[in-house]
């Protein structure tokens, strides 16, 4: 959904600018969404990463609540010199910047974007421009004006070539054979508004959609308190779509219902929609779920956060019982909270390298880090995380068969040194 509140299925599964300043505002900056195909269908789409470039900056939110920053594992809470800050509300991690955007990402494909008022009229991408009318949000990247009919085109025109493009990604979809179906005329219409491209569904299917997704429009049922403040008809027809999609899913009917139960909260309706029977809510050990929690998670490294006015209501998630705090993924007592080392923070027990791999440390107990010298041939990061790394790796290279196989070196792998940074990090 645009800013202006327009409805978008457009299925790409690459990476595509979702947002950017095309007007001068008070810093540059883009935001892209990667997409990947799920449950097997590969005629759908849902966002695996979200990342956040501006200035020298970038920050990831990937799949499963990991945390990127400038190419290096980042932990909530962490405040940046800029006075942006990376956080844990309820399920979601959000980044609220110093100029106006805030984002929030559950890891799993629900995730939100909000501009400031500042921002009005002066944004661009898949989102839309931000100026209040819905009916010119299709503007392409090569400012041509799309309709309903051409989502396709408009979608593939924000594709960000060389960003983690996958081969393969941007494929055209598989063209849908024309369907007519006299047993419902507003499936039909469905299908019109969207060019065409209302996943395959048999009758069947398309009734126990149907039945499913009743909950979000039926006014004796859980959501009808929320109906006067969010319209659901969109959510409602996205619910029937996804259902469509992937063969009834279990998965995609609670992103249906968790996506209108956010939208409910930011407008300070929070619905206590989950239940033992109706997408269970699964928690960590000392821990429980809340539908209305503080967007302030209290956690190893900021013990009494202080929550900035965000208007974005509140959270549901799992939340820490009394007496714990967040530690990455799970809640541990304020004693078993670990080390916070260099910015980076550390489980007890849990051992790291650092000064470009020359050190090899172990937290062995709250904010006890016991380091010793550690030779390395070469040092590289993965996924943010120094690593060492043999120089030389032997290749079998096949010649012909009466000559016995040569090697050579990996010229690939060069000596690197961590690169010094810019942040403050504290631990979840």
């Amino acid at each position: 959904m645009t800013f202006d509140e327009k409805v978008i299925h457009f299925q790409g599964n690459c990476t595509y600018l979702l947002s950017k300043n095309c007007k001068e505002g008070p810093v540059d900056f883009k935001i892209f969404g990667r997409n990947e195909n799920r449950y097997g269908n590969m005629d759908m789409s849902w966002t695996k990463d979200i990342i956040l470039m501006y200035k020298n900056t970038k920050i990831e939110l990937l799949k499963g609540g990991i945390v990127m920053l400038n190419d290096e594992r980042a932990y909530t809470p962490s405040l940046l010199p800029d006075g942006t800050k990376i956080d844990k509300s309820g399920n979601y991690v959000s980044i609220s910047t110093f100029f106006g955007i805030q984002i929030f990402y559950d890891g799993e494909g629900n995730s939100e974007i909000k501009a400031s008022c500042d921002w009005f009229g002066k944004l661009c991408g898949l989102l839309g421009n931000f100026n209040g009318d819905y009916k010119d949000d299709f503007k392409g990247s090569d400012d041509v004006s799309y309709n309903d009919m051409s989502v396709e085109a408009f979608g593939k025109s924000w594709k960000r070539p060389g960003l983690d493009n996958r081969d393969g990604c941007g494929a055209d979809l598989n063209d849908l054979e024309p369907r007519t179906r006299p047993w419902i005329k507003w499936v039909y219409e469905l299908e019109q508004r969207s060019n065409g491209t209302m996943p395959h569904c048999t009758e069947q299917q398309f009734n126990a959609a149907i039945d499913r997704c009743n909950i979000l429009i039926d006014d004796m049922l859980t959501f009808q308190q929320c109906f006067e403040n969010v319209p659901p008809q969109k959510f409602y027809e996205n619910c029937i779509w996804d259902q469509c999609a992937t063969k009834l899913a279990d998965g995609a009917f609670c992103d249906s219902l968790a996506a209108y139960g956010r939208a409910c909260a930011d407008k300070q309706v929070p619905i206590q929609w989950r239940s033992k029977y109706l997408c269970p809510a699964q928690c960590p050990i000392n821990s429980h779920y809340e539908h209305c929690g503080s967007q302030c998670v209290a956690s190893c490294g900021d013990p009494k956060p202080k929550c900035n006015n965000m208007e974005a209501g509140c959270f549901e998630g799992c939340y820490c019982n009394k007496g714990y705090l967040w530690n990455g993924l799970q809640c541990v007592k304020n004693n078993e909270c670990g080390c916070v080392d260099r910015d980076n923070s550390y489980r007890i027990g849990e051992s790291f390298l650092r000064r470009g791999c020359s050190e090899k440390c172990k937290c062995t107990g709250v904010n006890d880090v016991q380091c010793e010298p550690n030779q390395c041939d070469s040092c590289d990061f993965d996924n943010g995380v120094e690593m060492c790394l043999p120089s030389v790796r032997k290749q079998i290279i096949p010649l012909i068969s009466t000559i016995k196989p040569a090697t050579k070196k990996n010229r690939n792998k060069k000596k690197r040194t961590k690169p010094a940074k810019t942040h403050s990090q504290l631990h979840q």
